[in-house]
């Protein structure tokens, strides 16, 4: 019989209650936040196959427990009263400011106070004590920009008169954002624009200076190896010496030197052989008879560096420093200074106008040495450019460096070629040994029969050997023509 009517529409089985399916149905009571999914339904979670399959089906939990009340209280929005209560605490934040600051300046000062990792009032004692350690020079220079404005100085006089008020932040910390804060502890201290301004100055001349001094040595270094290198003479006197063999007879012969410009020429004459260049050969005779002579880039071990260091640059960069601080001192010569400030403020101009005579002197040494390079090399010394010498210089040694290079690859591949010539030779005459050797084989088996009837005995031996080489001989052509 067919089924009652009701069991044709029967429930689903219960599902089971795992802590996930629990979970599907907890409503909170307050408004959430919500997880940005993209959600599954049942269907596509219980496809076979699906990562969720096992867990929507109730074959899978969870492994861990949540207290859904704590969830609640930690992922719940805020509450519409707590909001205005917000709002309140802003409105009355604005009306307490103390200082009166454009956008600009609050901006910047937000932005340059955020990078520092200080409270404000250690950012203050640190411009206090000119203790720059911790502060770059960008953080210095925008804060001083900052205190330096006409408007911002006479409110910071205004707040330091009126000591006493609002000094203690601690009663009104909390409706005062970092910068009120900030320009509040920063009013204490006595001319805080020109501090901060001595720190970045400070900072920045010390740091130039010390940058001089690596390029200022490099150079020294480079021109003392130019004058003094007896490997640069001795190549020179070979490039001399074969130069003029080469030119015996016509106008460039019978030299007595050569300008240093001619040297990036060597290697456009070639010899007979097109791979050998005259520079190629100077360089093999000195590996030949003078190897120490290619040792010449490890005697002039600054060059390379002096090329990057424009002596014209040195003098504008120490002329440069001497000017900045020539302006700072008399930007703060008009400035009423505390004994502490003046102090260091002296102690801070006469070390760095030390420093600046010290390099001075260094390049006035460079700028006399320069002049000794010329007449080394016989330039003229009033037309004279350090830098495009230093360079010729540069592209010689390492054209000689690869002289040397190419000249072995080149000898290596002579002996190769030698070496394949050399077995080519031995094969072909092992082969032509080995055909005489076949040849005298064949002689030996050859089978000259009896001795004809009726020859006389006293026949001459030679003309019985003769006459059996000569009909030995005529047999073994038949034998290899037939």
């Amino acid at each position: 019989p067919p089924p009652p009517m009701g069991s044709m529409f029967a429930a689903p089985p219960p599902e089971k209650m795992t802590k996930i399916a629990k979970s599907r149905t907890y409503k909170p009571k307050r408004q959430m936040r919500v997880v940005p999914w993209n959600k599954l339904t049942k269907p596509d979670a219980t496809t076979p196959g699906v990562l969720w399959e096992k867990a929507a089906q109730g074959e899978m939990d969870s492994k861990v427990d949540f207290d859904p009340v704590a969830v609640e209280d930690l992922f719940a929005k805020p509450e519409a009263q707590k909001k205005e209560v917000l709002k309140k605490d802003d409105e009355g934040k604005k009306k307490s400011q103390i200082f009166q600051l454009d956008q600009e300046t609050e901006r910047n000062a937000t932005v340059t106070l955020r990078g520092l990792d200080m409270t404000n009032a250690a950012i203050a004692e640190r411009i206090k004590d000119l203790d720059s350690s911790k502060m770059s020079i960008v953080q210095l220079k925008t804060l001083e920009q900052q205190l330096s404005k006409d408007t911002v100085k006479k409110q910071l006089l205004s707040r330091k008169k009126s000591a006493g008020e609002h000094t203690d932040s601690s009663s009104q910390g909390q409706c005062l954002n970092r910068v009120q804060d900030f320009f509040l502890k920063i009013a204490q201290v006595e001319l805080p624009h020109v501090r901060a301004k001595l720190m970045w100055v400070q900072l920045e001349v010390n740091g130039e200076l010390e940058m001089l001094k690596q390029p200022v040595a490099t150079l020294e270094a480079a021109l003392d190896e130019l004058l003094t290198s007896e490997t640069l003479t001795e190549v020179f006197l070979v490039a001399l010496t074969a130069g003029n063999i080469v030119n015996g007879g016509t106008y460039a012969g019978n030299a007595y030197g050569f300008k240093v410009g001619s040297l990036c020429k060597l290697k456009e004459t070639r010899s007979k052989n097109a791979a050998l260049t005259f520079l190629h050969y100077i360089c093999e005779v000195c590996e030949d008879q003078s190897p120490e002579l290619l040792q010449l880039s490890e005697e002039l071990p600054h060059l390379k560096n002096a090329n990057k260091v424009p002596f014209k640059d040195l003098q504008k960069g120490v002329e440069d420093i001497r000017k900045k601080i020539a302006k700072f001192e008399k930007e703060v010569k008009g400035e009423r200074l505390d004994d502490h400030l003046k102090g260091q403020l002296d102690a801070f101009l006469e070390k760095s106008y030390s420093s600046l005579r010290e390099s001075q002197a260094l390049l006035d040494k460079i700028s006399e040495m320069k002049n000794a390079v010329a007449v080394h090399f016989c330039e003229d010394t009033s037309e004279f450019k350090l830098e495009d010498l230093l360079k010729l210089l540069l592209t010689f040694v390492s054209d000689f460096t690869s002289a040397k290079k190419e000249n072995d690859i080149r000898k290596q591949l002579e002996k190769k070629r030698s070496e394949a010539r050399t077995k080519a030779l031995e094969k072909a005459r092992l082969k032509k040994q080995a055909a005489a050797m076949d040849l005298d084989d064949q002689e030996e088996g050859v089978d000259f029969g009896e001795p004809f009837m009726g020859e006389e005995e006293e026949e001459d031996d030679s003309d019985i050997i003769d006459s059996l080489l000569a009909e030995m001989k005529a047999g073994i052509f038949q034998r290899r023509k037939n």
